[in-house]
């Protein structure tokens, strides 16, 4: 199955998107040893060029800038191969990072239950979204505001339980199914896939 995937991939990255907490490190991960690829987190290549992490360039330089790198890192990591690369949970809300993705790689939303995101974000501190007086109510308006748009994605998993993102089983199937079933892979027509618009988009970084 590994050898089909790779195969059909081309030079075409992995680009997990979904909700923060929602265990894209931890799974992409795991999907990268089981591809034979690089693993790459778009937040912590920004805070190890940088110097700086997530939290304090939002303080010191706004979220503007930070969306600006965010965007030029998703871009770079988007050139450079195979590999499997976690991004921001805000990053696919931006209509030219989604279009970039759409062009050079194939994109799976984790859909995890909230009932595993909530104990995963419970005592982080590093996000600047989730400085709140209400945590849980910041998570499910996150989650509202964001589904909408990770729905946009080529594939859709829906981890249950914490232990669901040790394992890439669901991710091979589904990129198998998807690369080596459905005709998308790189001896077919349309080797990228532009994403769409989000409704109602009009390329603005959300508010939420």
């Amino acid at each position: 199955m590994t050898r089909e995937i790779r195969g059909a991939l081309g030079a075409r990255p992995t680009v997990l998107v979904g909700m923060m907490g929602a265990g894209k490190s931890s799974l992409g991960r795991a999907l990268a040893r089981r591809l034979e690829s690089r693993f790459i987190d778009s937040d912590k290549e920004i805070e190890a060029k940088t110097g700086k992490s997530i939290i304090r360039i939002f303080a010191e330089d706004g979220e503007a800038h930070f969306r600006n790198l965010e965007a030029n890192e998703i871009k770079r990591a988007l050139e450079q191969g195979p590999a499997v690369l976690s991004t921001g949970g805000g990053a696919f809300m931006i209509d030219d990072v989604r279009h970039h993705i759409g062009r050079k790689a194939v994109s799976i939303w984790l859909n995890t239950n909230e009932d595993v995101i909530r104990p995963n974000l419970k005592h982080n501190t590093k996000c600047p979204k989730l400085r709140t007086s209400d945590q849980d109510q910041t998570i499910s308006d996150l989650m509202q505001a964001h589904n909408s748009i990770y729905r946009l994605a080529n594939l859709t998993i829906a981890p249950q339980h914490r232990r669901d993102l040790k394992s890439a089983d669901a991710c091979m199937t589904a990129l198998h199914a998807y690369l080596c079933d459905a005709g998308q892979g790189t001896g077919q027509a349309g080797l990228f896939q532009e994403l769409p618009d989000a409704p109602g988009s009009q390329n603005a970084e959300p508010r939420v």
